[in-house]
């Protein structure tokens, strides 16, 4: 009997398209089948119907089923002849060549976008192309020459619209601009003009320095000759006149009450009282805010009087700055009946030791 040749796409698996998918019982000694892969890589085998070898792919290829019985046991192998890689050439194509869902071949239609393409079948002579995601792209007819293109936002292709006026839009470089009249307007602001004087500019200053701070008038303006006027004399604060210039200091005898933030450009200094081997003890400490003992060679007293205790919100800071308190500690006692965190007394007997105390006006706390 007549060899016959086989073509397929795989070699084992037994199903459709692959080499060992061919009954044994129809296949005959010297038969041959190329197979090529969607890789482009070609098998060519040739059937030994005695080989009876171990089925080594893509060497030895065992066919699946003999007379309809799965798995095959008799000694027919489709044994390897040569192997490659197919190279088609001098082929041509009218239109660009690509494949298709089945891994086809195909010069047909138009090459989409996403295959380097615009999608469309044809373009208008002159029109924009314009971009559209992965579909087609759109066309923006041409437009005309007293037209400008106008962009559509997103999503939306670019429509030309009519310039509004005289004369085809200005083209050149540098192109000479004509400054309209205004003429005198009848109501609204007039900004950004020349003129000689104030008046035409349609602007009153004020009449005089002082209206900067005594005027009401909502109808002149303040202009840099009545600032610089003002700073030089700034008046009265307080009941005290300044001298010309700026403010450098700002003293009170009483109580300075602040409604908003007191922000210090240069840092805040506060009382500072040092303590040199000694008690400080039953006075007015108007001035203690921080106490720090530089120096100790005994048990010192640091008594807080009553009327300091009595100032709510007066805050006192102890401090070791030696570092002797673990031997020489340093008692913090009140004038009078007053407590310390419910104590009539409390130590700090750690070297380089502090305390942080406040006062609610009738007792002292840590803090």
């Amino acid at each position: 009997m007549a060899a016959k040749t086989y073509g397929r796409t795989a070699l084992t698996g037994g199903t459709a398209g692959s080499l060992d998918e061919y009954d044994a019982d129809n296949l005959n000694d010297g038969d041959r089948c190329m197979t090529v892969l969607s890789t482009g890589v070609y098998y060519i085998h040739r059937l030994n119907a005695t080989s009876g070898a171990v089925e080594s792919s893509p060497d030895v290829i065992k066919p699946d089923s003999g007379g309809g019985v799965s798995p095959y046991v008799g000694d027919k192998r489709w044994v390897l002849s040569s192997t490659g890689s197919l190279v088609i050439s001098d082929l041509t194509a009218s239109k660009p060549v690509f494949t298709d869902a089945s891994k086809k071949l195909v010069s047909t239609g138009t090459l989409g976008v996403d295959q380097g393409g615009t999608g469309a079948v044809t373009l208008d002579d002159g029109g924009l192309v314009v971009g559209n995601t992965t579909g087609a792209v759109e066309v923006v007819a041409p437009g005309a020459t007293t037209t400008i293109l106008v962009g559509g936002g997103a999503a939306t292709k670019p429509t030309w619209e009519t310039v509004t006026g005289t004369g085809a839009p200005v083209k050149a470089n540098t192109p000479t601009l004509v400054t309209p009249l205004l003429g005198t307007p009848t109501s609204g602001d007039l900004q950004n003009c020349t003129a000689a004087v104030e008046g035409t500019k349609g602007v009153s200053p004020l009449a005089s320095d002082a209206e900067s701070v005594t005027g009401t008038s909502d109808t002149v303006v303040v202009t840099p000759g009545n600032l610089t006027a003002r700073l030089a004399a700034p008046g009265a604060i307080g009941g005290t006149t300044p001298a010309a210039g700026s403010f450098t200091t700002l003293g009170a005898s009483g109580d300075v009450n602040v409604t908003g933030n007191l922000i210090s450009a240069a840092g805040v200094i506060i009382d500072y009282v040092s303590v040199n081997d000694a008690a400080r003890t039953n006075t007015t400490l108007s001035t203690d805010h921080i106490v720090g003992f530089i120096a100790l060679t005994a048990t010192r007293n640091y008594q807080i009087s009553s009327e300091d205790i009595a100032q709510a919100g007066r805050v006192f800071i102890v401090k070791d700055e030696v570092g002797k308190a673990a031997t020489f500690p340093i008692t913090i006692s009140t004038e009078g009946a007053e407590t310390i965190d419910g104590a009539a007394t409390i130590s700090i007997s750690s070297n380089y030791g502090a305390v942080y105390l406040y006062s609610n006006g009738s007792n002292l706390f840590i803090y």
